[in-house]
């Protein structure tokens, strides 16, 4: 065998020319040829080597190799390595003109047998779909889904109270239902489980999602991965499982005590020789107590556990959650009753997420669909009034920051909505804002941008003399060909810095916030430019501060009702970093023209030019606040305690302040937190001024 082959005396190129040799006669005798294509039609050949570790060789291939060996006496010499190498080359042709082919080649038969079994899901997928199109579809967003589990458990155990809340996160989002005695969890479960569109597969470590449920000619279609529900004990009831303990076991009645909200029964952690079971019949149906000195259960979690499966309230509507295999669905099913209930067939009129708000028409709307992610989207010319605002989240609709639209999943109601919405003339409308939401100003009402006195500088003829030769292209700006000399470049840059632009090394040009053609116009004019820092106090918030703040802020996702508010957004630094899928965004900006910018970069932001220490009512009041003020004599105190004001009970501000003893005096008193930057933190925006990072939480 090839092992036994000695080398010894040969050279390293003699030896390699041998194992070379040795290594093609190897793969050959793992080598076969695959052919593909149609019986009776040119094949194609493919080579294929079999590689795998448990692959084995040819069995022909051994004993060719062997004869080999013993002819050369399984060893190799610089006088007989040259033959012995031709005679395994001339083995691996032997093996060659032999190799094994393995048919892969499929029949007439086998096409049309395929042809048959797509043309079969083809015929199944478009039944389907125009079954789907007869039934009457009912689209639930999140918040419309909590309303109808509460809806439903409201009919259903009408004597108890029940907190349903959705919470959305990055990847999903939830539904938490919380009641205090009345049914067991075991009671609610199956009801909940309904409105679920996803379950997780441990084993896969993979979430599956449901799709829509089809019952009696409606398709429902709800919002939520999970909906869990967990059951509160009151005083009372631990105090009867307490009881009922001690009657039982002879053992003492155990505390239960109560700080008036929440009740708990005392824990001393000493076993008491009895277990609680629910798979045993009783006269007890959720329970029964056993004697058990193995075990180590405690007086308290045995207490916890018969309350736990004490029912204090059975279903209005009894219903039934399963039935014989096989046969049609009772009409007294679980799911027969939640949706009669929300159809209103039962207990009070059902919700109807799609058409509780009759729409509004808007001048100007645009409707269109998204093919790839089968849903809709309306944009509007400018923000909608607070009524058009009311009409879309009532309908299910739901704000896209990303897209700058407002999108639906894709139904047939949507669509109606959406161009009647659309389609029809504006109607007047006169909106009534309250004190936690004002209605938008108008463009033509809003006030003027305020007078600021500008700090200008005068442009050195040198610096005019290259600002001249420049050439713009939409808010780019590009030197003259060739290296200006290292001090005239840099007083260049200067001036362009303080006209508001920011070298790019990736394009070779500045960048500026608006057209670079009418700023430099304007600068060539006058041979002034205005210090757009000094006159605005404009230091950009570098944007992993920015970030920190947004996270600092713990923004929610997927809430209509959120309000944050920018009230110095400069150049939109801190927005840039802000994530939100829904509610309003609102930004006031003293520069004209960093206003008119955000307007074109965020058409759903609200966006006033205006100082905000002059705003007062107009702006409403806020669930966020995340500003970094200007510092000048003091503005940066004015501005905090101005922008609390702004905020809703429960709301958080974050702010960026001077550390400096007036600040320290006036606004850490007030702070829920503060943090003081490292001394660079605003190196990159032109200052070295020491800042620091606070947080205030309203009451």
């Amino acid at each position: 065998m090839a092992e036994s082959l000695n080398l010894t005396a040969l050279g390293p190129r003699q030896a390699k020319a041998v194992k070379d040799a040795l290594s093609a006669f190897n793969w050959e005798s793992k080598t076969f040829t695959d052919l593909y294509g149609t019986h009776g039609k040119p094949e194609t050949e493919r080579r294929t080597v079999a590689t795998s570790p448990f692959s084995q060789p040819r069995a022909d291939a051994a004993g060719i190799l062997d004869a080999v060996l013993i002819a050369h006496e399984h060893k190799a010499t610089p006088t007989t390595y040259a033959a012995f190498v031709s005679d395994i080359q001339k083995a691996t042709a032997q093996l060659a003109a032999t190799r094994p082919v393995h048919d892969c080649r499929i029949t007439a038969e086998d096409i049309a047998e395929r042809n048959r079994i797509m043309a079969e899901a083809e015929a199944k997928a478009s039944a389907k779909a125009a079954h789907l199109a007869t039934l009457q579809k009912h689209s639930y967003g999140l918040a419309e889904t909590s309303r109808a589990i509460k809806q439903v458990l409201g009919v259903l155990f009408p004597g108890t109270k029940f907190s349903v809340r959705s919470d959305s996160y990055s990847g999903g989002c939830s539904i938490d239902t919380s009641w205090t005695d009345g049914p067991t969890e075991a009671q609610v479960k199956p009801i909940l489980d309904i409105f679920e569109r996803s379950w997780f597969d441990g084993m896969e470590d993979l979430k599956h999602y449901t799709g829509p449920v089809e019952w009696n000619g409606h398709l429902f279609d709800f919002c939520g991965d999970s909906a869990r529900g967990s059951r509160g004990d009151s005083a009372a009831l631990l105090t009867e499982a307490a009881e009922r303990f001690s009657r039982e076991t002879g053992l003492p009645v155990p505390e239960v005590v109560s700080d008036g909200r929440y009740s708990h029964v005392k824990h001393d952690d000493k076993p008491c020789g009895w277990s609680f079971f629910t798979s045993q019949p009783d006269d007890y149906p959720e329970g029964v107590l056993c004697r058990d000195e193995c075990r180590y259960d405690s007086a308290a979690r045995i207490v916890n556990q018969i309350a736990r499966y004490t029912s204090k309230e059975s279903p209005a509507i009894p219903f039934v959650t399963d039935w014989p295999e096989g046969t049609p669905e009772p009409e007294n099913s679980i799911r027969s009753i939640v949706f009669r209930i929300l159809l209103g067939e039962i207990g009070k009129p059902g919700v109807a997420p799609t058409t509780t708000a009759a729409p509004v028409a808007v001048a100007g709307a645009t409707l269109t669909e998204n093919n790839e992610k089968d849903g809709l989207e309306l944009r509007f010319p400018s923000k909608p009034d607070v009524l058009v605002l009311g009409s879309l989240k009532a309908n299910g609709w739901r704000w896209s920051r990303f897209s700058s639209c407002w999108y639906h999943k894709r139904t047939d109601q949507a669509r109606r909505f959406a161009e009647l919405l659309a389609g029809n003339a504006p109607q007047p409308l006169e909106p009534t804002p309250n004190d936690t939401e004002r209605a938008p100003v108008a463009e033509d009402e809003m006030p003027a941008a305020p007078a600021v006195k500008q700090a200008r500088k005068a442009i050195p003829p040198e610096v005019l003399a290259v600002l001249r030769d420049s050439r713009t292209e939409g808010n780019m700006l590009f030197l003259p060909p060739g290296q200006l000399p290292r001090d005239q470049y840099e007083a260049v840059n200067k001036y362009l810095e303080i006209l508001g632009g920011k070298w790019n090394r990736k394009a070779r040009g500045h960048v500026f916030i608006s057209d670079a053609g009418e700023l430099l116009s304007a600068a060539l004019s006058d041979g002034e430019v205005t210090d757009w820092k000094k006159t605005y106090q404009l230091f950009p918030t570098p944007a992993p501060l920015a970030a920190r703040m947004v996270k600092e802020a713990n923004i929610p996702v997927c809430d209509p009702d959120f309000r944050l508010l920018e009230p110095s957004a400069g150049t939109g630094a801190i927005l840039d970093q802000v994530f939100t899928c829904g509610g309003t965004i609102t930004a006031v900006e003293i520069n004209p023209k960093l206003a008119e910018s955000m307007r074109q970069k965020w058409a759903a932001v609200d966006v006033r030019c205006a100082d905000f220490l002059t705003c007062n009512g107009d702006l409403g009041k806020f669930d966020r606040i995340l500003m970094n003020p200007p510092f000048a004599n003091g503005a940066d105190i004015q501005h905090i305690r101005h922008a609390i004001k702004f905020l809703k009970p429960g709301g958080r501000l974050v702010a960026i302040c001077a550390n400096g003893p007036r600040q320290q005096r006036e606004l850490q008193p007030i702070a829920t937190t503060w943090e003081p930057l490292p001394a660079d933190t605003f190196k990159e925006s032109g200052t070295g001024v020491n800042a620091v990072l606070m947080t205030v939480e309203a009451r």
